[in-house]
C-alpha cells in the first residue's frame, strides 16, 4: 500500500511552493515486524502529532506540544497491532530532510534541522476497544532520541493559530547540543458522543559545555457531539471520519452533525539562561505560554467539515501579555 500527501499552503517564505508531507510505501504481512513504512513520513510519538492532519484532526490546529515534534522525516518504521493482547507498537529511524525547520518564519534565520538523526517509538495499550473505537480507552508511552547534525536545535510552533507576527511564536534555539531526548505520555478516552485526549511531553536536551536543559508541555482537550454522533478511532489512536446520520437535508429538517470542543494547552521553554522576555526581533530566548481554546464543528457529511476556533493565549514570560484570535476552516476530504 502507499500514502501520498502534498501541502499546497505557502510555508511562509513567500514563494507559494508546495511540499510533500507524506510519501511512503507500506509493506504488510512481513515476518517478525508485520508492517513496514518506507519513505517520507511523520514519527510515531504523541497523539497530537498524528492529529496534525486535517482528516485526523480534532481541533482546527495542533496544540502547543508540537513545539517539540519533527516531521515529515525520511525514514523507515516498523509497526504492528495485536488485537488479542490489545497492544500496538512502532519503532523507526529517520533523518530530517526538511528545507525549513519551523515553517512560517519567513526569512528569519533559525535552525532548519536538515541532517538531524532521529530514533522514535511507541508502545500503547487499549484495554477497551469496541465498534471501531467509538468506545475506547488508550494509554501510550512514546518518545524520540534526536542527534542534531550541526549541534543546534530549535523548538517552536505556531501558537495554535497561523500568524505572520513572529513576536507571538513560542521559540527557542539552543547551541552546543549533543543530544535531545523526548518522552510522551498519551491518554485517550471515547464513550459515545464524548471524547477526551491528552499528551504530556518532557524534553531533556544535553549540552557539551553548558548545563542540561529541561522543558515540558501538555494539553487536555475534549469534545461532545450535540447530535449524538461518534468519532471513529483506530487502534493506532488515529481519528477516523465522522459520518452524520442523517446528513444535511433542510427539507427534512436535517442539518448534519454538530460538535463542541475545548482545550487547555501549556508550553514551558524556560530553563537556565532561557527565561523568555521581549526584545527586538524574534523571541528565541524561550517562552512560557498558556492557551485556552474553544471550538465548534459542523459536519455536513463524512467528507465536508466547517470549523471555528477561538484562542485566548497568555505569555507569562512577557508580563502576562495576552492575545485573542478567531479562525475558521472549511475542509473537504475523500
Amino acid at each position: 500500500f502507499y500514502y501520498f500527501r502534498v501541502d499546497f499552503q505557502d510555508t511562509g517564505r513567500g514563494t507559494g511552493d508546495a511540499r510533500i508531507d507524506w510519501g511512503v510505501l507500506g509493506i504488510q504481512n512481513l515476518p517478525f515486524v508485520q508492517n513496514l513504512l518506507i519513505g517520507l513520513q511523520q514519527p510515531v510519538y504523541g497523539l497530537d502529532l498524528w492529529a496534525a492532519y486535517p482528516r485526523h484532526r480534532l481541533m482546527l490546529e495542533p496544540s502547543l506540544v508540537n513545539a517539540f515534534y519533527r516531521g515529515p522525516l525520511l525514514g523507515i518504521t516498523a509497526f504492528d497491532i495485536d488485537m488479542d493482547r490489545r497492544i500496538s507498537w512502532a519503532l523507526g529511524i529517520a533523518r530530517d530532510t526538511t528545507e525549513e525547520r519551523v515553517a512560517g518564519f519567513q526569512a528569519i534565520d533559525v535552525d532548519r534541522g536538515e541532517g538531524d538523526g532521529l530514533i522514535h517509538g511507541r508502545l500503547s495499550w487499549f484495554p477497551r476497544y469496541r465498534e471501531r473505537g467509538r468506545h475506547m480507552l488508550h494509554f501510550g508511552l512514546s518518545g524520540a532520541y534526536l542527534k542534531p547534525d550541526d549541534d543546534v536545535i530549535t523548538f517552536g510552533f505556531y501558537p495554535e493559530i497561523f500568524t505572520d507576527n513572529p513576536e507571538l511564536f513560542p521559540l527557542i534555539t539552543v547551541d552546543d547540543v549533543s543530544k535531545s531526548v523526548l518522552g510522551v505520555l498519551e491518554f485517550r478516552f471515547a464513550e459515545g458522543p464524548f471524547w477526551m485526549q491528552s499528551d504530556y511531553v518532557y524534553n531533556q536536551t544535553s549540552r557539551d559545555q553548558a548545563p542540561d536543559l529541561s522543558f515540558d508541555s501538555f494539553y487536555v482537550e475534549a469534545g461532545y457531539f450535540l447530535t449524538g454522533e461518534q468519532s471513529v478511532f483506530s487502534p493506532l489512536a488515529l481519528n477516523g471520519p465522522v459520518t452524520p446520520e442523517p446528513r444535511v437535508d433542510p427539507g427534512e429538517g436535517e442539518y448534519g452533525a454538530f460538535e463542541i470542543q475545548a482545550r487547555y494547552s501549556r508550553l514551558d521553554l524556560t530553563d537556565e539562561e532561557f527565561q523568555g522576555g521581549a526584545f527586538p526581533g524574534l523571541n528565541t530566548r524561550g517562552a512560557e505560554v498558556t492557551n485556552y481554546t474553544l471550538g465548534f464543528n459542523w459536519y455536513l457529511n463524512a467528507h465536508i467539515k466547517l470549523g471555528i476556533n477561538y484562542v485566548h493565549s497568555v505569555r507569562e514570560d512577557l508580563d502576562d501579555a495576552r492575545y485573542d484570535a478567531v479562525q475558521t476552516r472549511l475542509a473537504w476530504h475523500l
